[in-house]
């Protein structure tokens, strides 16, 4: 669900948190409505559908915001009394049939629900976040003429045909800047990471519907909020990369840079991250190899673990989408993923020959809790030119849902073209299903992943015997 800063700002409480207190404070507050905020004192009509498509379409055609129904308003716009009803499961149902049949092309991830005031009524509240697919438009009848709304303040406004041919070419023009964005944020992450150490593995988002962190101190402290937040919402797992205790912000342009370098003059020996304040992200780490202290001195190539860099791959794409929806952003998200080959000095020296390693767990093994890694059979030694970047699109709603069977999706789909690059047939821990496979996962990266799927409701298999 988008976050909306704005909006967290007015209610106290993130969006997916609002409840009858929150909305009880705004009202004696008089909070005006504006861009992202539309009151309503009573439910629509049953003959209404246009108007309950006309005002979700207008958000979504704007930057998103809420509809809130059961709050009075005066002819400012200002909410003045708390009108709470009986809200019957067909208020949603018809929200949602009016969506289905009056809006084109069909508006996605719109979220209706009751929040409940006591004494059995409630407020209906629609949750509309910024559509990449606009402009949006409504019909007033099945066979009548398109109309495109808008918010303009707390106002609806009809789009003009020359209006409407530009928001058309800027849809467009908008998947491109997406595209662009993305390469250009994945290249300048990659410049500020020291090649030479290891092999890193590099994860870049850019959300079509973009966030707002502000800028300067109020910024740079939302992201300091995220980092400290981040290992206590999701342990064990997020324990790994960017912890409050090791992770140093620094500001950079219209980002925070995330580094455990000290002192940080641009080359990072450590997980980094850009993290864009319109949501966009880069995170990198080389976790999934042995540590560049232990590099071995001999001709023999430098080693990905397999299932230590699917573990990261998810990781980083939790921590990125995660982040993203905290800065406000919303809608489809673009990635792209890299497993980076060593480098010398810089990155226009030959890349360092790599191999990928798997684990393999024997009965004997398993006793001692430890695991094999050899190459698989076929599996290529990559050097003498860098590797290509995998990308996949996914809702950011999906990504960071309390079940995140589409991170996991996600996660294979990237996994996949990395090893496939290796000529290594197939992820083994993440499944084109949503589920994990830990047959063969080393220890405590088992436990660990096993523990966090488990409470996040994905299906699990496990190591025979294995608790």
């Amino acid at each position: 669900m988008p976050r909306f800063p704005r909006l967290c700002s007015v209610f106290g409480v993130d969006i997916a948190d609002l409840d009858a207190p929150a909305v009880h404070s705004a009202i004696q507050r008089g909070e005006v409505e504006d861009l992202d905020l539309d009151w309503k004192e009573a439910d629509y009509p049953k003959d209404k559908n246009f108007e309950i498509a006309k005002d979700v379409a207008a958000l979504a055609n704007t930057r998103g915001g809420v509809i809130i129904i059961g709050v009075r308003e005066n002819s400012s716009g200002r909410a003045v009394e708390a009108k709470p009803f009986k809200v019957s499961p067909k208020s949603s149902e018809r929200v949602s049939q009016a969506l289905g049949n009056r809006v084109s092309p069909l508006l996605h991830e719109v979220d209706i629900r009751e929040i409940p005031a006591g004494d059995g009524l409630g407020y209906l509240l629609i949750t509309v976040p910024h559509s990449s697919d606009a402009p949006h438009a409504v019909r007033d009848h099945p066979d009548g003429p398109l109309h495109y709304p808008i918010r303009l303040g707390r106002t609806t406004h009809y789009l003009s045909e020359y209006e409407v041919a530009a928001r058309y070419r800027d849809r467009q023009a908008s998947a491109a800047e997406s595209i662009d964005r993305l390469d250009t944020i994945h290249a300048e992450g990659v410049s500020r990471i020291a090649l030479f150490l290891a092999p890193w593995l590099a994860v870049s988002i850019v959300p079509r519907g973009r966030g707002e962190r502000g800028v300067g101190s109020a910024a740079l402290a939302s992201e300091q909020s995220f980092i400290q937040r981040w290992p206590r919402e999701f342990p064990p797992y997020a324990q790994t990369c960017f912890h409050e205790h090791q992770t140093k912000l620094i500001p950079g342009i219209r980002r925070a840079i995330a580094t455990q370098t000290r002192p940080y003059n641009g080359l990072s020996k450590h997980p980094h991250a850009e993290l864009h304040y319109d949501g966009g992200g880069f995170a990198a780490s080389f976790f999934a190899s042995p540590p560049p202290d232990t590099r071995s001195v001999s001709n023999n190539p430098d080693e990905i673990r397999q299932d230590h860099m699917e573990h990261l791959l998810l990781e980083l794409l939790l921590f990125l989408s995660h982040r993203a929806i905290d800065c406000g952003a919303s809608g489809e998200c673009l990635i792209k993923a890299q497993q980076l080959l060593p480098q010398q000095t810089g990155p226009h020296d030959v890349p360092m020959r790599t191999r990928v390693m798997a684990p393999e767990r024997t009965p004997k093994r398993y006793l001692e809790d430890s695991v094999d890694y050899f190459q698989p059979e076929g599996s290529l030694v990559l050097g003498g030119r860098q590797t290509h970047a995998a990308s996949v699109s996914a809702s950011l709603d999906e990504l960071t849902a309390q079940t995140p069977r589409a991170t996991v999706i996600a996660a294979h789909a990237l996994a996949a073209d990395i090893l496939g690059e290796f000529g290594v047939v197939e992820p083994m821990l993440l499944r084109p299903d949503g589920s994990l496979r830990l047959t063969n996962a080393s220890s405590p990266l088992m436990e660990n992943l096993q523990q966090w799927g488990l409470s996040r409701g994905l299906e699990i298999t496990a190591p025979k015997n294995h608790p």
